[in-house]
């Protein structure tokens, strides 16, 4: 069975701050426990070194771990986009805090996740959407959550689902 584990940011995660002290250290602790591959943050991922030390080991990277604040500057899809290729990387896992959590706010999120799923496809990476508990909450009287809206208006979208933040929700 094919694990990754993700290599936490900010000290969140079972490796705490390890990858951004210590990465090569953080590698030998994953392969120790098992798993074959990991989910890098950008704090981790955005280091110069970090895309060396991944390439050099043959680690594989399942996915680059990005918040959709990390793409609000002129040309950074492009530029992430080329450290996911660095890394053998084909998938981008996006994030999103902040946002306003009603119809319409999802809504604008499901229409700013699209543009970016269309920019990944044209250089044949792919993108997946990290639920955290507030997409994952009943946002209205009929039930809905906020991961129905956005996949009512984008119907491809696909999701993470971290157990952590299901149980929250």
């Amino acid at each position: 069975m094919r694990t990754a584990v993700q290599l936490g940011f900010n000290g969140h995660g079972i490796l705490e701050r390890l990858p951004e002290t210590d990465l090569p250290g953080a590698l030998r602790l994953v392969d120790a426990a098992g798993f074959d591959g990991v989910e890098v943050m950008s704090n981790v991922a955005g280091e110069p070194e970090a895309v060396k030390v991944f390439v050099e080991r043959g680690t594989r990277v399942a996915a680059l771990h990005l918040f959709l604040s990390d793409l609000d500057v002129p040309g950074a899809i492009a530029r992430w986009s080329e450290t996911m290729s660095a890394m053998r990387c084909d998938t981008l896992a996006l994030s999103a805090f902040g946002m306003d959590q009603s119809v319409d706010g999802y809504r604008g999120l499901a229409k700013r996740l699209a543009e970016v799923q269309d920019d990944l496809l044209t250089r044949g990476q792919r993108l997946y959407f990290h639920c955290h508990s507030a997409e994952l909450a009943v946002i209205g009287p009929d039930g809905r959550r906020g991961v129905h809206v956005m996949t009512e208006v984008v119907p491809d979208l696909r999701l993470v689902i971290d157990t952590h933040w299901t149980a929250v929700a």
